[in-house]
């Protein structure tokens, strides 16, 4: 993750996204009853609708160490942040995002026969609000970057298929 975090940051972050983890866990367990269910859900909605922590938050979920389910949790998260608040977040942010987000691209993923398709899905999603908001008057190096990061591999030219 290339935010630059404080101590504080990064203990409130880790905070946060354990609080997210619990709610998605909550959400997706088939025995948890519907009123704890509903709550949680209610609580991460709030937290996506109101939180300057969601994308730092998603980055942090978007690690591949976490399951499936968590890592588009984290990619819903981001992606939701660029929707509601991309014109409200400084410039120096906004480059943080999309750093991150290529960079997640770039290496952030599994094998193309092994990472789940909803990741896919996901991480594909955030790139299309990121260019829609910012290709071309704003991030003129798009296209390249994309160009250069389909070099790496077969991933990412099935990946880039569900951009364009």
């Amino acid at each position: 993750m290339d935010f630059l975090l404080d101590k504080n940051m990064e203990t409130e972050i880790k905070k946060v996204s354990a609080d997210v983890v619990g709610a998605v866990n909550l959400i997706m367990n088939p025995t948890t009853p519907e009123i704890e269910r509903r709550k949680a859900h209610e609580l991460l909605e709030h937290f996506k609708d109101t939180s300057p922590l969601c994308a730092k938050c998603g980055f942090f979920l978007i690690a591949r160490s976490n399951p499936p389910v968590i890592r588009h949790c984290g990619f819903q998260l981001i992606e939701n942040y660029v929707k509601l608040h991309w014109n409200d977040i400084n410039d120096d942010e906004k480059v943080r995002i999309k750093n991150n987000t290529m960079q997640t691209l770039a290496s952030g993923t599994g094998p193309v026969l092994e990472e789940e398709m909803c990741i896919k899905d996901a991480m594909s999603r955030v790139v299309v609000e990121l260019a829609k908001r910012e290709w071309p008057q704003h991030w003129t190096s798009l296209m390249e970057e994309l160009h250069n990061i389909c070099r790496l591999g077969v991933f990412i030219i099935s990946f880039l298929s569900l951009i364009f």
